[in-house]
């Protein structure tokens, strides 16, 4: 039985109201909005894929990666047909918006459907992205030449197209069947790691399902109360004012470090965004608030001990995941009305080899939860939120989480579902514990799962 805590008494007000804080409220409102707008308008909600820039989409790599080792598992078997080829090929189509996408589910569908690639369809496709015509000519070239292509060529090519450009070559050069065996392995491989985690992803749906079922049953006999007692309207501005400044930091300030002094260390850019992180930490402690007023708010304390506040954070976290799978749902709906998938640079960057790829993990799991949290559910939820106008923060809040992150407007229903589980659990339990654990768990449960399909 899941055991919620007492609300956590209302915070005295500080003695005399800070200076100027209607106008720094305001401000920071503004300067909220002029960051997100800031970010929406540099692209940071649109596809990834620049016409001008031909480099491998690792979703596209891992859906055909899941597609061959479907053909793997099913051929020789009465499930294996040519039809069942081309509804696999239908599907791969279906997700391939970008012409680059468009060029490699045709390789891709050449495989499934044990047939050469059209070349009428590959030329077709770059002459809607030029960039695509050194592609298509050397596809083509691969059926009419006489001479097989040199090991940088086909280097070059992966570069472009990565694991789909393989499997060309292995069609192609007619492979034997060593190496086409470690080709199959690694799409089994992928295709049998999708499986289970749809598996688990089924059993942890059922499992939210009972527990939303039992939260709404407590929350009905009132046994379920906020232990989060709502930040004073009067303490409110320095939340919303340290916020500001942060987020200031973390997109304006960044971005134009990026555009102005492009050849800075990477470690300079985290130390700039770190600075900003400590200055909006702070910031409610020097416009007023006393140190117990700024913990209590910003949720800075073990709640009911941080085992136990871990443990709510996982049941949270499975708690939210229908409302999370149904927002999810929207995703393939937006990407046709925006042409955009939902995709992340993580993604990117996860594929690649040596201790890059574990920095990014870390980053999203360690550095993400504790900074996003401070940030989010610490600050702007409990400063929207003043007055107990709980639905309207954690809906705002939610908002502006989702929209300032990379997956595009086909991402942003999900994320949306995602940060107001988080506020929920901030709500609840009052300790940031329970949403930071939800929050490493859910991008670790994403960034296992790409590197085992991988």
């Amino acid at each position: 039985m899941i055991e919620l805590p007492p609300p956590i008494p209302q915070l005295d007000p500080p003695a005399a109201p800070a200076k100027f804080a209607r106008a720094g409220l305001w401000m920071g409102l503004v300067t909220i909005l002029l960051c997100v707008w800031f970010v929406l308008s540099q692209g940071g909600n649109h596809s990834h894929e620049k016409s001008e820039v031909i480099e491998p989409n690792p979703l596209t790599n891992l859906l055909a990666r899941y597609l061959i080792g479907s053909k793997e598992l099913l051929q020789g078997t009465p499930a294996w047909n040519s039809q069942s080829a081309q509804q696999l090929s239908a599907s791969l189509k279906q997700h391939a918006r970008a012409p680059a996408d468009q060029f490699r589910s045709e390789l891709v569908c050449a495989v499934l459907e044990d047939r050469r690639p059209g070349e009428i369809l590959l030329k077709e496709i770059a002459e809607r992205e030029p960039a695509l015509k050194q592609d298509a000519d050397f596809v083509v070239s691969l059926s009419v030449s006489t001479e097989d292509p040199s090991a940088s060529q086909w280097q070059w090519f992966e570069a472009r197209h990565g694991w789909v450009a393989r499997l060309a070559q292995a069609q192609a050069m007619q492979w034997p069947q060593p190496q086409w065996d470690q080709l199959k392995a690694e799409a089994t491989a992928t295709m049998v790691t999708f499986g289970g985690a749809s598996l688990f992803g089924f059993a942890a749906f059922i499992g939210g399902i009972a527990l939303l079922v039992i939260l709404i049953s407590r929350w009905r006999k009132g046994r379920i109360r906020p232990a989060l007692q709502g930040a004073n309207p009067k303490q409110a501005h320095a939340l919303i004012e340290a916020f500001a400044i942060y987020l200031f930091g973390y997109t304006v300030v960044i971005m134009l470090l990026h555009w102005f002094l492009p050849t800075l260390p990477n470690l300079l850019y985290y130390a700039v965004a770190l600075a900003f992180v400590g200055i909006g930490i702070f910031w409610p402690r020097w416009r007023g608030l006393s140190r117990e007023q700024w913990i209590e708010t910003m949720g800075w304390h073990r709640g009911h001990g941080v085992l136990k506040e871990m443990g709510i954070g996982l049941l949270g976290w499975v708690a939210g995941l229908p409302l999370l799978l149904a927002a999810a749902s929207l995703a393939p709906v937006i990407s046709r009305w925006t042409g955009a998938d939902p995709t992340h640079p993580i993604v990117q960057e996860i594929t690649q080899p040596g201790l890059a790829r574990w920095g990014i993990i870390a980053l999203a799991v360690i550095w993400a939860p504790l900074v996003e949290e401070t940030m989010f559910r610490g600050l702007l939820f409990p400063g929207l939120s003043a007055g107990k106008r709980w639905l309207l923060g954690s809906v705002l809040s939610a908002f502006i989480f989702a929209v300032i992150h990379p997956q595009g407007w086909a991402g942003v229903p999900a994320i949306m579902a995602i940060a107001i589980t988080l506020s929920t659990l901030r709500l609840l339990r009052g300790s940031l514990i329970a949403p930071m654990t939800a929050h490493a768990l859910n991008n670790g449960m994403v960034c296992g799962l790409l590197l085992f399909a991988l």
